[in-house]
């Protein structure tokens, strides 16, 4: 196919996707009067109208129109084997930001299954809940606790913020824990302070009134650093703890903590574990094995927890 013909179906793709000349011609930095004699090239070529000119603007014609998912679809492809083709610095390199309860729950766990797919991959992990410019190129990826994202990000959905207190077997029967519990006055207590912007995030005081239960008394919480491992406390059988699931899960399908007050008192928040990135950026093969992989184990993770706690939050 000859360049110029090439040249013109991309100015008429981008007419179709963006709905106007003007737009088209916005995303190809060039004027509207030269993606206009693109696509009249392109009808001369193929003997047929492809843009109706009107007055209040170009629209498409039925052919157009059906050619459009087509068109976007093949440019999507040509664009992924240029970067197939490309030699890059990267290489094998995927560098992944994440949030602490990310990398030391959930992604360990799921690792050896994306090792065995891509054993060639140089994988950088960095654990923190410190605000990262992806547009700078230092991570390709960032999985996050967080509302929908920016208009200039790409984004999965991995599994929901699921938050509810946990402790060890022995503690809930010492402290008479169970679903019908209605006081936490006296309990020992763990309280961990997530700095969020989430709605629906709670702390003891908030989680005790929303499912009715007389709230602990002011310094009876010890505040724990998010980062210190504060499940610790838990597993020593010296405090209720407050938890994002996605922390614990794990442990509570072994057995070794358990959900005291039942499956109906977790809390879902308004946010969700996602994985973005830059929706401009053009990604290497590894890149996108480790986006699609990401995005399986995430959904496989959420439907996981879903199923456990319709089965009555048991240990498996």
């Amino acid at each position: 196919m000859k360049a110029v013909h090439l040249n013109a179906l991309r100015a008429l793709e981008a007419v179709l996707r963006l709905g106007s000349l003007r737009a088209a011609a916005e995303e190809l930095n060039v004027t509207p009067a030269a993606v206009g004699q693109q696509v009249r090239v392109l009808e001369g070529v193929l003997g047929r109208k492809l843009l109706d000119r009107r007055q209040g603007g170009a629209v498409p014609t039925d052919p157009a129109r059906g050619a459009a998912a087509r068109l976007t679809g093949a440019f999507a492809d040509l664009a992924e084997v240029l970067t197939d083709l490309s030699v890059t610095e990267q290489g094998n390199r995927v560098a992944v930001t994440m949030t602490v309860a990310v990398a030391e729950g959930w992604l360990p766990r799921e690792l050896p299954d994306f090792f065995a797919r891509a054993p060639e991959i140089d994988l950088r992990l960095d654990s923190s809940r410190a605000a990262v410019d992806l547009a700078r190129g230092e991570f390709d990826f960032a999985i996050r606790h967080m509302g929908p994202p920016a208009k200039e990000f790409a984004a999965i959905t991995l599994f929901p913020s699921l938050i509810a207190p946990v402790c060890t077997p022995d503690f809930a029967r010492r402290y008479g824990l169970a679903p019908d519990t209605r006081s936490l006055r006296g309990v020992p207590l763990n309280h961990v302070p997530v700095p969020t912007s989430d709605p629906d995030w709670v702390d003891w005081p908030e989680w005790c009134a929303r499912f009715g239960l007389a709230a602990p008394v002011e310094g009876q919480a010890p505040q724990v650093s998010a980062g210190f491992g504060h499940l610790r406390f838990a597993f020593a059988g010296l405090g209720l703890t407050l938890s994002a699931l996605v922390d614990s899960f794990d442990a509570l399908q072994r057995g070794d903590l358990v959900l005291p007050f039942g499956p109906d008192r977790v809390v879902t928040s308004a946010y969700s574990y996602r994985l973005i990135w830059p929706k401009e950026r053009r990604l290497s093969p590894l890149q996108r094995l480790f986006r699609d992989w990401t995005a399986e184990r995430g959904r496989a993770h959420a439907r996981g927890i879903e199923a456990w706690l319709a089965s009555g939050a048991r240990p498996g």
